[in-house]
Order: C-alpha cells, then structure tokens, then sequence
C-alpha cells in the first residue's frame, strides 16, 4: 500500500550527515540457519518445508517500518537538540525570570483564598496607600498666610474672611497667639469701616459691615451691636429727612423772595445732628443768597420797599444776613428822603 523505496529516500534526506553517513554504510544483518528452523532431533519425518515468497516479503516490509519509526525518532531528537542550542539563552532566561517582575510579584502578592473559598484582599504598601489616601489638611501656616491674602481689597467682608479663616487654627498650634492678635485688629478694622460709613450718612452700610463683627472680643462686639442699633434709628431719621428737603425744594419758585423763605422754613426742621442736616444748611445758605439778590434788583428798579420787604426774609445765621441788614438801612434811609422830599 506504500512505496518502501520513495519512503525511504523521504526520511533519508531529512536525518543529519552523521546519521545518514551511518545508515549508507552495509549493515550485516544475521542469518538464520535453516538447520534451525527444523527440530533438533534431525530425524524429524516432517519435511523441512521452504518459507513461501510473500511470507519473506512481509517480514522484510516489517523490519523496513522499524528502520523508518527508529529514523525517525532520531531525526526528531536531533532537530529538538538543535532547537534548545539555538534558543538557549531564551530558555534560560525564563527560567531565571525578570528580576523586576519577581519584586512587583512580592510587592503585589496574589489575593489569597480563605478557608470558605472566598478572595482575601492583600493589603497594600504603605507606599501605595500614602498616594491614594485622603488629601492631607492644609498647615497651619498656610491657613494664616490665606488668611492675609483676603485683606488686598480692604472692604469689611475680606477682614471678615480673614477672621473666618483665621480662627480654624487650633489652641494647640504655636501660631495660635498671634493669629488671636491679628483676628482682634482685623475685627477693629471692621468697626473702624462701618463708623467710617456712618460718618458719610451711608448707614445701612455701616449696619452691614457692623454686622460682619466676629464675637471674639466681648467689649468691641457689644459696642457694634449697640452701634447697629443707633444706626437703624439714624437710617430711619434719614429717610424722613429726606423727604424734608423734597418737599423745600418743590416750594421754590424762581424770582419770588417769599417761596425761598418758605423752603428755608421746611429745611431748618432738620436738626442739628440728625442726617441731612449739613444738606439742608448748604440750601438754607444758597437760598438766603437768592433772597438777597432778589431784593437787590428790585432796588435797582426803584422798588426800594419791595427790596426791604424781601431782605427782610434774609434768616439770621447765615452769610447774606449781615449784608442784608445793611442793605435795609439805606433803603429805609432812601424811602425816608423821598417822603420829605
């Protein structure tokens, strides 16, 4: 069923020189004496009967299947030799393995199983968990030093920040004493902002920086809280004021001495002290001068009793009234000639 003679060739061409220099030298094989094929005794009256043809055909196609299964083999060791001595370093190699893997294996090691199958998480290198914990609270330094960075605008709301901040650095830190320094100035300074801006009759916005007042120091606390409590009144007061100097204004008529005076009138119920007082005195004076000059004209006009009766609205305090009194004697001393005359 097979071609012995091309078989053969096939495995001879792949063994190496050495096993092929063996295979083409003779070999003996043994002979079998046909003396022995038969019985001993030599007397035997069985007839020493010749092997047929096919059977020594078939002997001869089973020692050719050992030849080639023997060949074969030593060509496949031979081939894996060459194989191993090429490749040796690489073998090697992976059987040493990677310093660097063996230490990432020990540093990570496999998860282990517990007695109920289930995985055991290793724990972690300290290393590790340093980089994947929490972020770390700011100093206390750097918490006093943020502080002083909200003061660049110098409003009360920034002092208030810097307080705010200020106070989360602990007793027990040895900047503790003067950050309890700078957070009692830093609320004086608020204080100082809200006084400043009632003196300038904003009073709400005084309220709303005396507000912004930390509770760290007893005495300052109380006093701006005592502080709102006046400014609110003020604020009040302000508003009605106010309205005070709407309604002057709307009496003033230009050229009539009579509706300056009564806008002095309404402008004088502000008192001294109370919000819009220095505004009403700057009309009180600017309407008196007004009067004043109404009066002069009409003395250039010859209207000299119309000219006493309007320097006579001039009101006492201001700067026109003095050059008003003076202008009315000589008008009067005028009219006085002119009925002798």
């Amino acid at each position: 069923g097979f071609d012995r003679t091309q078989m053969a060739a096939t495995a001879r061409m792949e063994l190496p020189t050495a096993t092929r220099n063996a295979i083409d030298s003779p070999v003996e094989m043994p002979r079998i004496d046909r003396a022995n094929a038969v019985g001993s005794n030599g007397g035997d009256d069985r007839p020493n009967l010749a092997q047929p043809e096919d059977a020594d055909n078939g002997g001869s196609d089973k020692s050719f299947l050992q030849q080639l299964v023997l060949w074969s083999s030593a060509t496949a060791l031979v081939l894996l030799l060459g194989v191993f001595l090429t490749n040796r370093s690489i073998f090697i190699g992976q059987q040493e393995g990677n310093p660097g893997s063996r230490a990432e294996n020990a540093e990570n090691p496999p998860p282990q199983k517990s007695a109920g199958g289930e995985l055991v998480p290793q724990k972690q290198p300290l290393a590790v968990q340093a980089g994947t914990g929490t972020k770390q609270p700011p100093s206390s330094q750097q918490v006093w030093a943020e502080a002083k960075t909200f003061l660049k605008d110098g409003s009360a709301s920034s002092f208030n920040r810097a307080v705010v901040k200020a106070r989360t650095i602990p007793a027990s830190d040895p900047l503790y004493p003067q950050a309890q320094q700078d957070i009692e100035r830093w609320s004086l300074t608020i204080l100082d902002i809200a006084n400043g801006r009632a003196a300038r009759g904003d009073f709400l916005g005084a309220i709303g920086a005396a507000k912004l007042m930390p509770d760290v120091n007893g005495p300052v606390y109380n006093q701006s809280k005592e502080a709102i409590g006046q400014w609110q009144d003020l604020s009040k007061q302000q508003e009605v004021n106010t309205d005070l100097l709407s309604a002057a204004k709307g009496q003033i008529k230009r050229g009539a001495a009579s509706s300056y005076s009564k806008g002095i009138q309404q402008a004088n119920k502000i008192q001294p002290g109370q919000p819009k007082y220095e505004s009403a005195q700057l009309l009180v004076g600017e309407w008196s001068e007004a009067i004043l000059k109404i009066a002069q004209l009409r003395s250039s006009q010859g209207k000299l009793k119309e000219a006493v009766e309007a320097a006579s609205l001039v009101p006492s305090g201001t700067k026109s009234y003095q050059p008003a009194q003076k202008a009315i004697a000589n008008w009067k001393t005028k009219l006085e000639r002119q009925k002798k005359g």
